[in-house]
C-alpha cells in the first residue's frame, strides 16, 4: 500500500477537520488526535483516524468537541426562504419540494433540470405538464422541444447518473408547483437549499437575500442614466445580482456573471434565459463564464462590478497569496478590474473595514478609490453570527474623503458633512458629524492615557471539556469558577460552578499568577457591553471571562475600573467599535481621563462603596455619582453629558 494515500499532514488534517493549527496542537496535547510520527506542523496523521474522529463530532458522539466552531461540520439541508422574498408565491412550493427530501445528491441534476423546463416552457409560453416531472421525461425522450435553450439543460445532466432520472427516485422530489415569476432566483434557493449545509459555511459562502440585493443594486441602476456599461457579478452563484440588474432599461445584454460552480454558472444561464429580455444562447455561454476570478476575468474592465464575494477560506485560491481572506482579494481584483470612474458594490462582512488582517485592502481602497455609501447590514445571512456591509465605491484614482459619504444603519441615514480622517487601521464611519466630535473630544482629553502597554491581558480557562471537568456544587478539592453572565459591573454574582484546577488537564490556560493576581479585573468578553468586575480573592474564571491588570503609573485599579464601566467608555466604545465581542485591542484603544490622587481617591472610595451594597437604589446612586466624576473629567459639557446618556438608555448596564 502506497502510505502517502494513508496519511495526513499537519495542514490536510487542519482542513479535513476544518479547526485551526492552534486547536489542531491543542488537540494533540490532549491526546484526541495521536500523530503517526513527527511533532508539531511536520506531525503526519492516519487519515483512518482522522476520518473517525470527523464522523465521531459529525454524529455528536463526542461530547467533549460540540464548541460553536465544530458546528460547522453539521450536515444536512437548510431552506432559505429570505434568498427570494418571503412573499414569493413559489415559497410554499418550494418548501414542500424540500421536505419531500432528503435526496442522494445524485438526484440534485435532475431535480434542477425538471424544474429549469418547468419554468422556461411557462416563461417561454411552450405547453407541457404542470407537475409529476412529465416535463423532464418528456425532454429526455425527445417528445419536448424547447429550441436552443435545451443545451442548457442537457448542460445540467452533463455527467449525471443515469440511474437517478427514474420516476422511483424523483416523483415526490419534481411534483411541486412553481410559477414563473420574472426575475425570481427560484431555481437558486432550490439549489442552495438542497446543498449540504456543511459545505455551505466551510467555503464561507453565504447567499444574500432578495430585499438586500435589490436595496444595493436598484440605486445602481438609477445611476447609470442613459449610458450602460458593462457589468459584471464576477462570483455570480446561480445569478440572483444579474437578475436585478437585468430590470434595467438595457436588459440581460451586457451582464457579464462568473463563478467557480459549474452547475451555478448553469442555472445563471437558464435564469437569464428566463427573463423578459432575454440574451441568445451565444450571448449567454459568452458572458456567464465558469472560472476562477481570482485568476483572470474575460474583459480588461467593466463600468460596474456587483455581488458577494465568498468570505472564507482560500483553500480554492492558494496558489494567489497567504494569509488573506477571499473576500479581500476579490475586492481587491474587482477594483483594478473597475474602469476610471467605474462604481462597485460588494456585501463584506464588516471585519474587514475593521481588523488588523485587512489593512492591505484598506490602503487599497483608500488610496485609489472614493467610498459613497456603506450600508450596515447587521446579522442578515440566516444562521449566521456575522455582520454585514453593503460598500460602494468609485474609481477615482485619488485618496478617498470622508465628506460627502452617506451612511445607512439600523434605519438611521446620514451623511457626513465634514471632512475627517480616514485611517487604513479601521475604517468605522457609522458615527454622525456630532458623534464623531464628541469621539474625538474623549480621544483627546488632555492628559488621558490608554492601557496599551500598560497592563497585563489574560484568557479564562479554555477547558476543552466543560461537561466533564465543571461541577455544579463545590466538592473535595474544587474552587469556584466564573463565568462571562455571572459578572455585573464592578462586582460579580456568586458562581454557579466550581472546577478542580489542573491546568494540564485544561485546552488552553494563562500562567497561575494572572489568576491568582492580589487584585485584577474581570470582565465579559461577549455581549457588547463593558462589563468589568474587580476581584481581589484570585477567583478562577472561563474564557467567557476574561483578566485585565492594570499597571499604569499613577492610576489606581479601581479608578480604571469606575473608568472602564462609565457611559463614557461606553459610548466610546459602542461608536468606535460596535463588536459583540470585546477584545483586547479594544480595551487598550479607551481613552482613560487623567486625574490627581484626590481625584482617584474619591472615585476609588465610590467603587468600594459600591462594591459592598446590595440595595439596588443605593447601587445606582453610587454609580450615577461615579459617572457624573468621570464625565467632568473628560471635559463634557452639559448637553454633551446628556447626548451620551440618551443614547445609551435602551442599553443594559448590568449594574444590577
Amino acid at each position: 500500500m502506497n502510505r502517502s494515500n494513508t496519511l495526513l499532514s499537519f495542514q490536510e488534517t487542519c482542513q479535513k477537520l476544518l479547526i485551526s493549527k492552534a486547536t489542531c496542537r491543542n488537540w494533540i496535547r490532549l491526546k484526541r488526535l495521536t500523530p503517526v510520527f513527527g511533532k508539531g506542523c511536520k506531525a503526519q496523521f492516519d487519515r483512518a483516524q482522522v476520518d473517525s474522529l470527523l464522523q465521531d463530532i459529525r454524529l455528536g458522539r463526542k461530547t467533549s468537541l460540540r464548541s460553536r466552531r465544530n458546528k460547522r461540520h453539521i450536515s444536512g439541508f437548510g431552506f432559505y426562504k429570505d434568498y427570494i422574498g418571503s412573499q414569493s408565491h413559489n415559497i410554499c412550493a418550494a418548501q414542500e419540494i424540500i421536505a419531500s427530501g432528503p435526496y442522494p445528491e445524485a438526484c440534485l441534476p435532475y431535480i434542477l433540470a425538471g424544474y429549469s423546463l418547468l419554468l422556461l416552457c411557462q416563461a417561454h409560453g411552450i405547453p407541457c405538464p404542470q407537475n409529476d416531472g412529465s416535463v423532464l421525461y418528456d425532454f429526455l425522450n425527445g417528445t419536448l422541444d424547447i429550441g436552443s435553450y435545451g443545451a442548457l439543460i442537457n448542460d445540467l445532466l452533463a455527467g449525471s447518473d443515469k440511474r437517478f432520472a427514474s420516476p422511483r427516485h424523483l416523483c415526490a422530489a419534481l411534483s411541486g408547483r412553481l410559477n414563473y415569476r420574472a426575475y425570481e432566483d427560484v431555481l437558486g434557493l432550490l439549489y442552495i437549499s438542497l446543498k449540504n449545509t456543511s459545505s455551505r459555511k466551510s467555503s464561507g459562502i453565504y447567499y444574500t437575500p432578495a430585499h438586500i440585493v435589490d436595496q444595493m443594486v436598484q440605486p445602481l441602476i438609477s445611476q447609470t442614466g442613459s449610458s450602460c456599461p458593462d457589468m459584471i457579478d464576477p462570483c455570480c452563484g446561480t445569478g440572483n445580482f444579474l437578475l436585478s440588474l437585468a430590470k434595467s432599461p438595457y436588459g440581460a445584454a451586457r451582464l457579464h456573471g462568473q463563478d467557480v460552480d459549474p452547475v451555478a454558472v448553469t442555472l445563471t444561464r437558464i435564469n437569464l434565459a428566463l427573463c423578459p429580455k432575454r440574451p441568445d444562447l451565444n450571448t449567454l455561454y459568452k458572458n456567464i463564464t465558469c472560472g476562477d476570478t481570482l485568476h483572470s476575468l474575460p474583459h480588461k474592465e467593466y463600468g460596474l462590478i456587483v455581488g458577494n464575494p465568498p468570505w472564507g477560506s482560500l483553500s480554492l485560491h492558494a496558489r494567489h497569496v497567504d494569509h488573506m481572506d477571499s473576500c479581500a482579494l476579490f475586492l481587491e481584483q474587482a477594483i483594478g478590474r473597475l474602469s476610471p470612474g467605474g462604481t462597485l458594490s460588494f456585501v463584506l462582512p464588516e471585519s474587514l473595514l475593521t481588523v488588523r488582517s485587512h489593512k492591505k485592502i484598506r490602503q487599497i481602497l483608500l488610496s485609489r478609490t472614493q467610498i459613497n455609501r456603506i450600508d450596515y447590514l447587521g446579522n442578515i445571512f440566516d444562521g449566521v453570527q456575522c455582520p454585514a456591509v453593503i460598500l460602494t465605491l468609485q474609481h477615482s484614482g485619488k485618496p478617498c474623503s470622508a465628506k460627502g459619504i452617506c451612511i445607512h444603519s439600523a434605519g438611521h441615514d446620514f451623511l457626513i458633512r465634514k471632512e475627517r480622517n480616514l485611517s487604513a487601521e479601521r475604517i468605522c464611519l457609522r458615527t454622525t458629524d456630532r458623534e464623531y466630535a464628541l469621539l474625538q473630544k474623549l480621544e483627546h482629553t488632555p492628559g488621558c492615557i490608554t492601557l496599551k502597554g500598560k497592563a497585563d491581558f489574560a484568557l479564562g480557562i479554555v477547558t476543552g471539556n466543560n461537561q466533564a471537568l465543571l461541577a455544579d456544587q463545590n466538592h473535595e478539592n474544587t474552587e469556584p469558577v466564573l463565568k462571562g453572565a455571572e459578572l455585573r459591573k464592578y462586582r460579580f454574582m456568586p458562581p454557579s460552578q466550581s472546577i478542580v484546577y489542573q491546568p494540564e488537564k485544561f485546552q488552553q490556560t494563562a500562567p497561575e499568577q494572572l489568576y491568582r493576581a492580589p487584585e485584577k479585573l474581570l470582565y465579559r468578553f461577549v455581549g457588547g457591553c463593558l462589563v468589568f468586575a474587580y476581584d481581589n480573592q484570585g477567583t478562577l474564571s472561563l474564557n467567557s471571562c476574561n483578566i485585565v491588570i492594570p499597571r499604569a503609573e499613577g492610576f489606581c485599579i479601581k479608578y480604571i475600573l469606575a473608568a472602564l464601566n462609565s457611559r463614557a467608555m461606553q459610548f466610546y466604545f459602542t461608536q468606535t467599535f460596535s463588536s459583540v465581542k470585546i477584545l483586547r485591542s479594544h480595551i487598550e484603544a479607551l481613552p482613560i481621563p487623567a486625574a490627581n490622587e484626590k481625584e482617584q481617591n474619591e472615585i476609588a472610595l465610590l467603587a468600594d462603596r459600591l462594591l459592598c451594597e446590595s440595595n439596588p437604589a443605593a447601587l445606582r446612586a453610587l454609580y450615577e455619582d461615579i459617572d457624573r466624576k468621570l464625565m467632568r473629567l473628560f471635559l463634557l459639557a452639559e448637553d454633551e453629558q446628556e447626548y451620551i446618556r440618551n443614547t445609551l438608555q435602551n442599553k443594559n448596564d448590568f449594574l444590577i
